[in-house]
């Protein structure tokens, strides 16, 4: 089956590539984070989603793209099941609502450094993403601040929990327990509301799973899709 990568927010999209098999044909849903100067990939993500899914496939979601991932599956019916990394339903903390989210402060501090040092705020991210292990790769040249911009606003306003009773598909959940920018309790509390899913959790790693365990994830991705064909 085909493979579509839906990224994290900031994340590098050549970062991805050697999660998938070099026997799979795969597409990545470019949000454009660090080139042009629109959004338009970003806020038309659904319909980019439902366009890169054109037969049978897999979606692959990350962070930011796990959620918008799971906003989107129920109108998809060429996918046929979901790998979520480091995913999530609703990003921020709202008073004593998912309590395991981001405080917006949080949100709105990085709103306000995106416009300023938008290169600073993404080098920082990296950091906390990384965690506990460290970036060694080079950064983009240049940044799309009003997609990253946009991006931030999702995080801070989205919540697709109301749509997890039509994601109809099998759900694999891989999820570090040092994530220090999405708590492992989400993913522990995702996993058990969807109605298909299974949670594999790593000890040792981050936020940056599926970049720092890659090895290991695609193990256990590809025992995964090999039990629903």
């Amino acid at each position: 089956m085909k493979r579509i990568i839906v990224p994290g927010w900031a994340v590098i999209p050549e970062l991805y590539a050697p999660l998938m098999p070099a026997t799979s044909t795969s597409a990545i849903c470019d949000f454009q984070f660090f080139k042009g100067d629109s959004a338009e990939n970003l806020v038309g993500s659904g319909a980019m989603l439902r366009s890169c899914c054109d037969v049978p496939c897999v979606i692959h979601a990350h962070s930011l793209g796990a959620m918008l991932a799971l906003g989107a599956i129920g109108n998809i019916p060429s996918a046929k099941a979901l790998v979520v990394y480091s995913g999530f339903a609703k990003f921020a903390r709202s008073g004593a609502d998912n309590p395991h989210g981001q405080p917006p402060d949080v949100l709105d501090m990085m709103k306000k450094h995106v416009v300023e040092n938008p290169e600073r705020l993404v080098r920082n991210f990296y950091r906390s993403m990384f965690y506990p292990a460290k970036y060694g790769g080079d950064f983009p040249a240049s940044y799309n601040i009003q997609c990253l911009a946009c991006g931030l606003g999702l995080l801070a306003s989205c919540d697709f929990r109301s749509n997890i009773a039509s994601v109809r598909v099998p759900v694999l959940m891989l999820h570090g327990k040092k994530d220090k920018v999405v708590d492992f309790g989400i993913a522990e509390e995702l996993a058990s509301i969807l109605p298909d899913a299974r949670l594999h959790l790593f000890e040792d790693a981050g936020h940056a799973l599926p970049f720092t365990h890659t090895d290991e994830c695609r193990a256990v991705t590809e025992d995964f899709i090999h039990g629903i064909k």
